[in-house]
């Protein structure tokens, strides 16, 4: 039987993804939908407390819990961003005051400018009274680093796109073209590190490796794409790998637990490896620069790993709900991130299915969520992937390894470290990503093994019916009715309501 914490987490997150379909096509009432729902369930929940069966109950009560989040995240957030936007949409240039999140490397090949994410503090000399909105940047000329506090005049309007951003809390967007100060004394110098170390990652590997390996390392690393060719992402992407490029979130879950089935593999028991760890999930995080869906993947496994430590019976599964739970608490827009939905759904494959290769573990479950958001799907992924997992996973570590050795080589000025030693790990590295182009290159020569979905109501429902298939590879043997019942009500209901979505 699944545990129940899992049970309450895993409803929670079907159905904040449920809101988040609805809301793309029915944003004026989402909030009246998602209240509907809350009083439907609270009734269920009182029918079913009397018979006392603890697994539809708690289905109800994680399904009662989202959408006690989701009308608070909409009342106390969402809306009041939408409030302050529509007032300030008819200042021209009203003046702001923001923190720097994030920006990018490069222009963006579309708008040819920089792509900058930022916390907005002030608006007009006046302090922000609820929490602070996110908000997106595009601007031509970046001189400022990531934890400045800048100042600069430009009209507010939504992002385009804006489920995407909205499920990671940017409301806001802005193209700039006035001067941005940068204010010395706000700096956040937390996020300033964090932005030295991935810069220094970034010029390490890109110094030992040519740009195309440098890009595919840096991309299996770090879960950025941004220097990948387009040549390169079409051909990842045809192959089914694409993946391993472009959501951290993956990177965290599925290397996270590979690298404690290893400490596991050598001598140590589940505490020791749990510990481990979690050091690991830490070192990883900084390592590529503590992005949002980065932090995100990083508090999942580490309360994972923390329910091993305090528990030798502790269930994988139990600590993968109450680290779903403590996410979407936090942020239930998450939901309908799909670096969380990856890192969730690519964290229970390789916990519960047994495959020759983790990579395959976790694209099992994943490829539904992929298809989902791309409406597209390779048929040859799961040879891809068996074929570029480990070696995969040879790359990321040895780049990282390489990247730490060569710079405490030049900080140490120990010249036969970063000279030899990190030579010899970016030898290593460039190999192993020739295999992986090499192989995608093959495989995608093919015929009829890539499909694209034209239709989103198509999309939807293949991506539906690989899932229900995918997790019902989850269900032992030997099963009672009931769970089967509550699983299979779960996706009717989620089924039905899009579908009404649809055709409505």
């Amino acid at each position: 039987m699944f545990p129940l914490s899992f049970i309450v987490g895993f409803s929670m997150l079907i159905f904040g993804l449920l809101f988040t379909l609805i809301e793309v096509n029915l944003s004026k009432y989402i909030f009246y939908i998602v209240l509907g729902i809350l009083i439907v369930g609270i009734v269920l929940v009182l029918i079913v407390f009397k018979r006392k069966n603890r697994v539809y109950l708690s289905s109800l009560f994680g399904v009662v819990l989202i959408c006690i989040l989701y009308l608070c995240r909409l009342g106390f957030s969402y809306y009041p961003s939408m409030d302050i936007l529509e007032k300030y949409s008819s200042v021209v240039s009203p003046r702001m005051e923001c923190v720097v999140l994030s920006k990018s490397r490069e222009k963006n090949r579309l708008s040819n400018m920089y792509e900058v994410m930022v916390l907005v503090d002030k608006m007009e000399g006046e302090k922000l009274p609820f929490r602070k909105p996110k908000m997106r940047l595009e601007i031509h000329d970046v001189q400022f680093s990531v934890g400045d506090r800048i100042a600069f005049s430009s009209s507010i309007r939504k992002p385009g796109l804006m489920e995407y951003y909205k499920s990671k809390g940017v409301f806001w967007s802005s193209r700039v073209y006035s001067k941005i100060d940068v204010i010395p004394e706000g700096r956040k110098k937390l996020l300033y590190l964090f932005s030295i170390i991935k810069d220094s990652i970034y010029d390490t590997v890109y110094k030992f490796l040519p740009e195309d390996y440098a890009s595919v390392s840096l991309g299996m690393l770090t879960g950025e794409k941004e220097g990948l060719s387009e040549e390169l992402k079409n051909a990842f992407k045809m192959s089914g790998i694409i993946h391993l490029f472009s959501v951290s979130g993956f990177h965290v879950g599925m290397w996270g637990l590979l690298v404690n089935k290893g400490f596991l593999s050598v001598g140590f028991n589940k505490k020791g490896a749990a510990l481990l760890s979690i050091f690991f999930v830490l070192f990883y995080m900084i390592l590529t620069g503590a992005s949002k869906s980065t932090l995100r993947a990083s508090l999942m496994l580490a309360i994972f790993f923390i329910g091993r430590i305090f528990r030798q019976d502790s269930d994988s599964l139990a600590s993968l709900g109450v680290a779903t739970i403590c996410i979407l608490f936090v942020d239930p827009f998450s939901s309908g991130d799909m670096g969380f939905l990856l890192s969730f759904f690519a964290t229970l494959g390789i916990i519960v299915l047994k495959t020759p290769s983790v990579s395959v573990s976790a694209l099992i479950l994943t490829s539904p969520i992929m298809f989902m958001f791309g409406g597209d799907i390779s048929l040859v992924a799961p040879l891809t992937n068996f074929l570029c997992g480990a070696i995969a996973s040879v790359s990321i570590m040895f780049c990282a390894v390489g990247t730490i050795l060569a710079n405490f080589g030049t900080v140490l000025e120990i010249a036969f470290l970063r000279d030899a030693f990190a030579s010899a790990c970016f030898l290593l590295v460039g190999l192993c990503d020739k295999y992986v182009i090499w192989v995608c290159e093959m495989v995608n020569k093919i015929p009829y093994m890539y499909i694209s979905g034209n239709s989103s109501s198509l999309s939807f429902a293949l991506s539906m019916a690989l899932l229900f298939c995918a997790v019902s590879l989850l269900i032992p043997g030997e099963i009672s009715k009931r769970k089967n019942m509550t699983i299979l009500t779960i996706f009717f209901m989620f089924f039905i309501s899009y579908m009404f979505l649809i055709f409505s």
